[in-house]
């Protein structure tokens, strides 16, 4: 073993009498990918700002810093960083209106203090680090026009002009597709054959445990378990080491629709030119129907459509036996089709309204007075139901949506259309960003909607388990058409991924 880059010795940190962190021991060894884990609200961010020098820990006498054996003394971002300690946030913090190179060459311009640039010089070291990086950019080009996938490229060259030692990644695939998260695990590979030390925050434990050397896991500001052996763990053992309890081990959800009923919904030759093609389908009550794809497959596209975000080019939509045409929003919504959207900040949510208002935004004029106001009370009431019949947790429902956990952001987007009392729910990755937690907790509330309310569920995922666990039938996207169509108990892992081109 290469030895220790980082050790950390009983650092507690205090907010306001809240303890995020509580006497945390922990080595970070040299040249390994360390991955630290634990649900939303266990200490991961708090400790990461410690390491980087941003947060001070509480000031006890047994509590301190090593870096490379030696102690830190009034230990700040800036000696962390001279110390080759530099981290990647999931805003990525880079400047979009200025190109690659000058956004590569902001540390050193900053630590050099320098007044005048050479451009020449800046551009030569800019395509010397992104061919590091696996980047194949023009250095001239605005960091604004760039992809996430490749933004973060960007942050992690600016990283290695400096001294780079460290490198904290703060959930860097939250937003990316699968092609971009194998071309950034490719790159860990290569930062760490350089000998330089990852720390990579994430929640994705297939990842986790594609690219870990070491796992720490946090709950409740605790260490829990630290593990050296990636042999002797797997995602399930994680997964109850994060949360402290077992899931319940449930049964593939597989329910068995009467298919001598009419369907609930029915696709014919379903088109888009250039997105999809021929897609047929039937959806019947009570039933999950999980769709599968890679990004670009085609798959959002199709459920856009469906709910007249965009307009089809050929084939029918026929609900309930009815050939309808669905040409806008406002017509799907009244046809019983509800869409909770894979980004639920930038789509789902108004981010600066309360709960109560997002709840109640699709339904206000249900809740108008003879005479055209709002009621008020009746608004109160809506609200109020389905805050307490998802559980969605808050003391007062007055308070801003993003206040809450992701998973209850979650419970407020389809709160807002269950309100609409649809027939059809379509759910676009609804458990993107969410921690294992606040998961298994929305798969459970989205089988008891198909069950009890007799609701046709679309659920699109890129995640396998996913479907297996939670879908009574699954059909694989590819190239804008349906390559895989099979009821759960006929289907397997194996068989999906040959299906993605994956396997």
């Amino acid at each position: 073993m290469a030895g220790s880059f980082l050790n950390i010795h009983h650092v507690s940190k205090t907010f306001d009498a809240v303890k995020a962190l509580i006497d945390i021991n922990l080595s970070i060894q040299k040249g390994m990918v360390h991955c630290l884990i634990g649900e939303n609200g266990c200490g991961k961010s708090t400790l990461m700002k410690i390491i980087s020098g941003v947060l001070q820990f509480d000031p006890l006498d047994e509590s301190f810093i090593e870096i490379e054996g030696k102690r830190m003394e009034n230990y700040s971002p800036s000696i962390a960083m001279y110390e080759g300690i530099h981290v990647i946030y999931q805003d990525l913090t880079l400047f979009p209106n200025l190109t690659i190179a000058e956004n590569l060459a902001t540390n050193e311009r900053v630590s050099d203090k320098r007044a005048f640039i050479n451009y020449k010089e800046m551009n030569q070291k800019a395509k010397q680090i992104l061919e590091e990086v696996q980047l194949k950019a023009d250095p001239y080009e605005y960091v604004e026009n760039l992809s996430i996938a490749q933004q973060q490229l960007v942050a992690i060259g600016r990283a290695m002009t400096e001294n780079l030692k460290l490198l904290i990644m703060d959930e860097p695939t939250s937003s990316l597709g699968k092609a971009d998260v194998d071309h950034l695990i490719e790159v860990i590979s290569s930062l760490k054959k350089r000998g330089i030390t990852i720390v990579f925050i994430g929640h994705k434990l297939d990842e986790v445990m594609k690219i870990a050397d070491n796992i720490t896991v946090m709950r409740d500001g605790h260490i829990v378990k630290e593990i050296e052996n990636m042999a002797d763990v797997t995602e399930q053992n994680l997964e109850v080491y994060m949360t402290g309890k077992t899931e319940d081990e449930y049964e593939p959800y597989t329910f068995s629709p009467d298919k001598t009923k009419t369907p609930v919904l029915e696709l014919d030759k379903f088109t888009k030119k250039g997105q999809f093609s021929d897609i047929n389908l039937k959806l019947y009550k009570g039933e999950i129907l999980g769709i599968i794809g890679l990004v670009g497959a085609g798959r959002t596209e199709l459920m856009s459509t469906v709910f007249g975000l965009q307009k089809s080019d050929y084939g029918t939509i026929i609900i309930d036996g009815k050939l309808v045409s669905i040409n806008n929003v406002r017509k799907a919504i009244d046809e019983g089709i509800a869409l909770v959207p894979e980004n639920r900040l930038a789509e789902g949510l108004f981010a600066s309204k309360s709960i109560k208002e997002n709840i109640n935004v699709t339904t206000l004029d249900e809740h108008r007075t003879k005479i055209g106001f709002l009621d008020m009370k009746a608004l109160e009431t809506n609200s109020k139901y389905w805050v307490d019949t998802l559980k969605i947790k808050t003391p007062d429902q007055n308070n801003q949506a993003t206040s809450l956990s992701g998973g209850n952001q979650q419970r407020i987007v389809l709160a807002k259309w269950l309100s609409t009392k649809p027939k059809i729910l379509i759910l676009d990755g609804p458990t993107v960003g969410i921690d294992i937690g606040a998961k298994a907790e929305i798969h459970k509330l989205i089988r008891e909607l198909a069950i009890n309310n007799q609701l046709a569920v679309i659920m699109i995922t890129d995640e396998i388990s996913e479907a297996l666990k939670n879908a009574s039938h699954i059909v694989v996207m590819r190239n804008g058409q349906f390559v895989l169509d099979k009821d759960r108990n006929e289907i397997d892992e194996n068989q999906i991924r040959t299906a993605l081109g994956i396997a």
